[in-house]
């Protein structure tokens, strides 16, 4: 197979780069280091790493392949620079691809112009006509900066948070990769790299419990990451469609992967608590759990926290992502959990997402690791450690 390697933007929220990078390191040992851009990381990828990097993170949002980036002042010189790019190598005679244009400080200012004139090339060039990522078309990104043009291609397709086993949504449900995020603070990374905020030592916990579970992403994630399970094994990918792409190849590096000592599983006997005082979020939790294949590995409990908590064992990790801003309105849960922290000094570590004045009401003792958003709302994961007082 071809070594050639692609310059690619790995893409994830704001806030989460350095644990994009650590996952990153973690994955593919042999690349050079991820070099931190604002929302993601750029590295160079062979398509073997880019297969791993789809296949395995669980913290990107969009992998893009950066072709040569080019001077183009002027439409004429855009067409004519696009028209030398390699972009038959990513999509197929008759293919679809969604233009999707930022333009920063440039000649070419007006978007809806650029988009008109690359979408032309495509499909006179390459014949690639146009239509909707939703409806099975790649991306061609396109970001003029100055007189700078640079063309991405979409290499691991729309939404690619979505892991496909969250059928069913809650109230404030968290997205897959922020979840992902949440649970690394206590577990670490479940492709060897110190991720957690448990600094990467010692043994991962025996239990981990999320009282206000919802529909239960942050414990489904846990587990799935404690098991070493793909975050995109259920999923197809945009360089499935491309011309080079050799799928027998794919398929046989895709059942490698869970036999590699990057992604063997860290925690396989983790056992995952999810508990919420509504019946419905609970449900909702059983049935992606199940979608999910780690319903095995979850003990469901209807209740509020101190009626739970006296089933939960000694040592147990917590991870939540307690009720703030408009939720704050159903009780002071937040509070409550404070207090049981007092209480059980073994419940530890414990990472809460947050938002709102949450954030300040805690005690600095809740270390706030990572800064991101949440459904647009601003949050931070604040972990309480081991021997801690909350």
């Amino acid at each position: 197979m071809s070594q050639t390697t692609h310059l690619t933007f790995v893409q994830t929220a704001l806030g989460l780069e350095p644990l994009l990078s650590a996952e990153l390191r973690g994955l593919l040992p042999e690349v050079t280091p991820p070099s931190l851009s604002e929302g993601g990381v750029l590295v160079r990828l062979s398509i073997r790493d880019l297969w791993t990097t789809c296949l395995a993170s669980r913290l990107a949002e969009g992998v893009r392949v950066r072709l040569k980036a080019f001077v183009a002042r002027d439409f004429a010189t855009l067409e004519q620079e696009l028209g030398r790019l390699p972009i038959s190598a990513y999509f197929a005679r008759g293919a679809l691809a969604e233009v999707r244009v930022v333009s920063h400080r440039s000649k070419l200012w007006h978007s809806g112009a650029v988009t008109e004139r690359v979408e032309g090339v495509l499909q006179s060039r390459f014949s690639v006509g146009s239509g909707a990522a939703e409806e099975g078309a790649a991306v061609v990104f396109v970001r003029l900066t100055g007189d700078t043009t640079q063309i991405s291609i979409d290499a691991g397709g729309h939404r690619l948070h979505r892991r496909g086993y969250r059928t069913r949504v809650a109230e404030a449900s968290v997205r897959e990769t922020l979840a992902a995020a949440v649970a690394m603070q206590v577990l670490g990374s479940a492709v060897g790299s110190a991720v957690g905020s448990a600094e990467g030592k010692g043994a991962p916990p025996r239990v981990i419990w999320d009282p206000f579970c919802g529909a239960g992403t942050l414990g489904i994630e846990a587990l799935q990451m404690a098991r070493g399970r793909l975050a995109g094994e259920n999923r197809q990918f945009s360089f499935q469609n491309w011309p080079t792409h050799d799928e027998a190849a794919f398929h046989a590096h895709r059942e490698l992967l869970l036999g590699q000592a990057p992604l063997r599983a860290l925690a396989p006997e983790l056992e995952v608590i999810l508990s919420d005082r509504d019946s419905v979020a609970l449900e909702s939790a059983e049935v992606n759990a199940g979608q999910a294949g780690v319903q095995d590995g979850c003990r469901f409990e209807i209740g509020d926290l101190l009626r739970v908590a006296a089933n939960v064992p000694q040592g147990a990790a917590i991870i939540c992502n307690p009720p703030y801003g408009k939720r704050l309105a159903q009780g002071d849960a937040l509070d409550a959990l404070v207090h049981l922290l007092e209480r059980r000094p073994d419940l530890r570590p414990c990472a809460l997402l947050l938002g709102g004045t949450a954030r300040r009401d805690l005690s600095p003792n809740f270390a706030a690791t990572v800064r991101t958003k949440n459904g647009g709302t601003p949050v931070s994961i604040r972990v309480l450690g081991p021997g801690q007082k909350p």
